[in-house]
């Protein structure tokens, strides 16, 4: 009976992604969220070293070949009052990170910060591109939503860089879509600014709690490979009934 309940839902979202794998999109539930909401998670914070240039950076979530910390500023870093260290890539930072995860996730979070669109977002299963994201549709939605312009830490930045947006940003696999690296990239003498890389075996709707559940956050878009598809909220709560096919199916194995 349940199973049945949610086969439209399901039905629903299979229309908007014929391809094998798909990933959503969604920004955080409310303006100076620095963290996921979701509980199973791991997350990498760049407070563990010193600032500056590393190769071959060993965490709790991965490796990433290449890395730049900076020190807190304008730009980034998460928390209050005054935030923390970052990762970037371009400015000061290298053109391109390969985060090689050490586990297959099939959700991914940062705290994304001075957003602008020149930053990229690669998922990989091994060399099979699973999405590409460009951050001009993130910009878009988040910029006409209101409310998340300008640094919102609560000290000395509070208010800064007010062009620009900051907010989490959620990836979820659609169905059984797992990706094991990410590469961040910047296209332009901008900087792709980010803290609190997050991490998570099963997406959204992969535990009990969650099943049933709105997916966290606002959706933005279902990426399929290069596609990037403008994705209507109440499409985007299938999600949910994937996470609980998926689950049944488990158990039933």
């Amino acid at each position: 009976m349940i199973l049945n309940h949610y086969l439209p839902l399901a039905a629903l979202l299979f229309s908007l992604s014929p391809a094998k794998s798909a990933v959503v999109v969604s920004y955080a539930e409310t303006p100076g969220q620095y963290n996921s909401t979701l509980e199973h998670t791991s997350v990498y914070n760049f407070d563990d070293r010193a600032t500056g240039n590393y190769s071959n950076v060993t965490t709790g979530i991965g490796t990433y070949d290449t890395l730049t910390i900076n020190p807190v500023d304008q730009y980034g870093g998460a928390g209050d009052p005054n935030g923390s260290q970052y990762a970037v890539q371009g400015a000061n930072g290298p053109g391109a990170t390969t985060l090689t995860l050490d586990i297959d996730a099939g959700y991914f979070g940062l705290w994304w910060s001075a957003g602008d669109n020149q930053n990229v977002l690669e998922f990989y299963n091994d060399t099979d591109l699973v999405a590409r994201f460009t951050t001009q549709t993130l910009l878009t939605a988040i910029t006409a939503a209101g409310g998340y312009q300008g640094n919102p830490a609560s000290g000395t930045y509070h208010g800064n860089n007010s062009s620009e947006p900051y907010a989490f940003v959620n990836f979820f696999g659609v169905g059984d879509t797992t990706w094991n690296r990410i590469v961040f990239t910047n296209t332009s003498g901008s900087g792709f600014e980010s803290d609190n890389h997050t991490i998570r075996e099963l997406t959204w709707g992969g535990y009990t709690p969650e099943i049933g559940q709105p997916l966290p956050g606002i959706t933005v878009a279902q990426v399929e490979g290069n596609t990037v598809t403008v994705v209507p909220e109440p499409a985007a709560a299938a999600l949910g009934a994937f996470g609980m096919l998926g689950l049944l199916i488990r158990r039933r194995r």
